[in-house]
């Protein structure tokens, strides 16, 4: 496992070039050379932009680079409280497991960070050894109050949270924007403020 020292310049890099670190620790989930947009969109997770959307065609891989950044920025402690939501419990489910994978076997992660399985790791919560939590909930599901220890949601990854219901009418589609911007954003960490 790399020093305390070692973690921190290896910390710093990826701050400095997050695309490339992610292009060499998640190779083996890149099968295919990468398209310019990913770094586009690697970049940003790591930016100071504190909302950002990507529209991306399907299969363009939004999910796959949102669960390595999440996965990295919380090895690095980036976040504290990271929350991903779908359209329901079980699709948030399915990108927590995914991060849980790669947190669990990631070989490169594991050499640099050691083995960061907490006491709390269930489908729908995880909190690593570094204190960072990871919650899965359903698009539906109540936000608000949710805490880890003293820490209210600092991430949120909303990853296709509409579904023919709720983009079948002006109604639902206001019914879905308002609870975005009326319960899901209010329950974050305002920004700057980690």
């Amino acid at each position: 496992m790399a020093t305390a020292s070692d973690r921190e310049q290896i910390i710093q890099a990826i701050m400095e070039a997050p695309a490339a670190v992610h292009k060499v620790v998640f190779a083996h989930r890149h099968p295919s050379p990468s398209p310019d947009f990913h770094t586009e969109m690697v970049n940003d997770y790591y930016s100071p932009i504190p909302y950002i959307l990507h529209l991306v065609f399907r299969g363009g891989a939004k999910s796959t680079i949102a669960e390595e950044a999440v996965t990295l920025m919380a090895q690095c402690k980036l976040l504290r409280n990271a929350v991903l939501t779908g359209v329901s419990e079980s699709r948030a489910k399915e990108r927590l497991q995914a991060v849980k994978f790669e947190l669990e076997t990631n070989e490169i992660l594991l050499d640099i960070f050691g083995d960061q399985v907490g006491d709390t790791w269930s489908e729908t919560k995880i909190v690593l050894k570094n204190g960072v939590c990871i919650q899965a909930l359903g698009r539906d599901q109540s936000m608000r109050g949710t805490k880890h220890l003293d820490a209210r949601p600092d991430f949120l990854l909303m990853d296709d949270i509409e579904d023919k219901v709720s983009c079948a009418t002006p109604e639902a589609r206001q019914k879905l924007m308002s609870h975005y911007a009326g319960v899901m954003i209010p329950s974050l960490t305002p920004p700057g403020t980690f």
